[in-house]
């Protein structure tokens, strides 16, 4: 943590604070690697999200993709595109429901377009994100949900990425 926060106004010891019950959990390892993820990509596309839907007239489209890569404790950045772009699990429903998300985005700018005329295994409509953070829960269940596996990125992160 030294390493990477080092010469920035955010503290060593705030972050490890607010991790401190996760690295109890999950050990060192997966928390530092949670806390890179945090303060990286994955809490800067929420505030971004935040930022776009109080300032424009036009959706704003938000997913947390939550299923596990194979052989690694959880899903890890760009895991998501083995399903997107059909590596082996074509059939599987998450892949036939992400596939037509995308689909419906690039035709239409709006995820539901493709799914209101195909039927994909009760994939849920994907709604748009809001001010309650609203983000569609991509995994083997797929949902919408306002309580992010990513509480950090409202409550900490966010002062820190330039957002209050």
């Amino acid at each position: 943590l030294d390493t990477y926060f080092n010469g920035s106004l955010l503290s060593v010891d705030d972050v490890a604070a607010r991790y401190a019950e996760r690295a109890a959990a999950d050990g060192f390892w997966r928390t530092l690697a949670r806390i890179m993820s945090d303060s990286g990509h994955a809490c800067s596309a929420r505030l971004h999200a935040r930022a776009l839907a109080a300032t424009t007239s036009a959706d704003v489209w938000t997913y947390e993709f939550s299923k596990p890569s194979d052989g690694l404790p959880g899903a890890v950045h760009g895991s998501d595109e083995a399903w997107l772009f059909d590596d082996g699990e074509g059939d599987a429903p998450l892949a036939v429901a992400m596939a037509s998300y995308w689909t419906g985005l690039a035709v239409s700018a709006t995820p539901n377009e493709v799914l209101a005329r195909k039927t994909t295994d009760g994939a849920p409509r994907w709604p748009s994100f809001v001010s309650d953070g609203r983000v569609q829960i991509l995994d083997d269940a797929i949902a919408s949900s306002n309580a992010t596996g990513r509480p950090e990125c409202l409550d900490f992160w966010a002062q820190w990425l330039g957002y209050y």
